[in-house]
């Protein structure tokens, strides 16, 4: 019994002991834990910000190759529907022509 309540007291001496330990943390420590968090979030939303940046410059330029070349089929597809119909009207001038 003697020896159990020993061991009892030993265990709430150790809790007292680090609850003590716990209240007693330095307000400098965790001011400066609160200002290394928000460093390490700067540089991860900064690094993001980034990131962001050159693929805004990847679709901008995908944007003007593709409008340059919408332009240049747009102007390939006039042209071809132009001799189309140049060829067209020869031939019905050919066909008037042998019948």
């Amino acid at each position: 019994m003697v020896k159990l309540k020993e061991i009892k007291n030993k265990r709430k001496a150790l809790r007292h002991l680090q609850f003590v330990e716990k209240k007693q943390i330095d307000p400098f420590t965790i001011l400066e834990d609160r200002l290394d968090n928000a460093k390490r979030e700067l540089v991860y939303w900064f690094n993001k910000s980034l990131d962001n940046e050159k693929k805004i410059k990847q679709l901008e330029q995908n944007l003007q190759r593709m409008t340059q070349a919408r332009t240049d089929y747009e102007y390939m597809l006039k042209q071809e529907r132009q001799q189309t119909n140049e060829l067209t009207k020869q031939l019905t001038i050919m066909r008037d022509l042998l019948s």
